[in-house]
């Protein structure tokens, strides 16, 4: 049985050595074939390749140079990412406009000139195409001073028992709206807490049903986040809740940004071409026509959206 087995080893063997070393030499991609190995585990002849970078590989199949599985040392895929980033130059995304590529390692990410001017550091281009990434931050900045209380001209106007009130961003008006929809009995900015740290803090909403206070935020900045947890931490008799920018948008139905687009255009715009008018009850009555009116109108559009 031994001598049998030997002596099958003996003839296949050289045959195939034989062959293998035939291929010595041949092409494939960017791969040229230098040298032959047997590989033990596999019972079969491997092969050394010499990249046209000079890069030796390591022992690889056949059947991976001639099915093109293999074909380089994996400079070729660099060499095709770097053409496919260089065609992206130029392209703009949002705010920003793609300069540069820059390798890092595994893949191509983009230097990028923003449209206030700055520079970005590298970005990937997965980031700017699925919008993650819109801007050097300046988009941010933007965004926050449209919504911000003391915004110049700005005014967030909302309607609640023939009463309008001045809300202090779109966030808080889309809450508001949430909680209408659904019934719940709110109150606004009611009430002003003294801390342990000699800051005050004063709650967007409180529900008084749950006894629960509501913090409407698009984002959360480490110095909120140190007021929320030491209010939470010294009165703890108050339920406490944070709601993002995107419970907002889940529960209403619509982009915070599209709906601050609709609400310039229903609201914000026909209040400021009434300033001129003098008389305060008229000045008054007119609000809450286009108050109520514009609201109507938001929640048309909201309908529309989900529909």
């Amino acid at each position: 049985m031994i001598v049998c087995t030997i002596d099958k080893d003996i003839i296949r063997y050289p045959k195939c050595e034989k062959k293998a070393r035939a291929r010595i030499g041949e092409v494939w991609g960017w791969l040229t074939i230098i040298d032959i190995k047997w590989n033990e585990k596999s019972e079969r002849w491997d092969y050394v390749c010499l990249c046209k970078c000079g890069k030796t590989i390591k022992p690889i199949k056949y059947i991976n140079l001639t099915s093109g599985k293999t074909k380089s040392c994996g400079c070729l895929k660099k060499e095709q990412s770097k053409k496919l980033a260089e065609s992206r130059i130029g392209e703009v995304w949002g705010y920003l406009t793609i300069m540069t590529p820059v390798w890092n390692e595994r893949q191509y990410f983009f230097t990028c000139l923003c449209k206030c001017g700055n520079t970005t550091n590298p970005i990937p281009y997965g980031c700017l195409v699925s919008g993650r990434t819109k801007s050097c931050g300046c988009f941010l900045v933007e965004t926050c001073k449209r919504n911000c209380k003391n915004g110049k001209n700005r005014k967030f106007y909302y309607l609640s028992n023939d009463v309008y009130l001045k809300l202090a961003s779109s966030y808080e008006i889309m809450y508001t709206m949430i909680l209408d929809k659904q019934n719940i009995n709110w109150k606004y900015e009611p009430k002003l807490f003294q801390l342990s740290n000699n800051t005050r803090y004063t709650p967007d909403f409180y529900l008084p049903d749950t006894n629960e206070i509501i913090e409407v935020k698009g984002h959360l900045n480490k110095k909120a986040k140190i007021k929320y947890d030491l209010f939470h931490m010294e009165y703890p008799k108050y339920k406490y809740k944070l709601v993002f920018q995107k419970e907002l948008e889940d529960q209403l139905g619509i982009k915070c940004d599209k709906f601050l687009t609709y609400y310039d255009k229903y609201i914000e715009e026909p209040l400021k071409h009434i300033e001129h008018i003098a008389d305060q009850q008229r000045y008054n009555d007119t609000v809450m026509d286009i108050v109520t009116k514009g609201y109507k109108q938001l929640w048309d559009v909201i309908y529309e959206q989900k529909s």
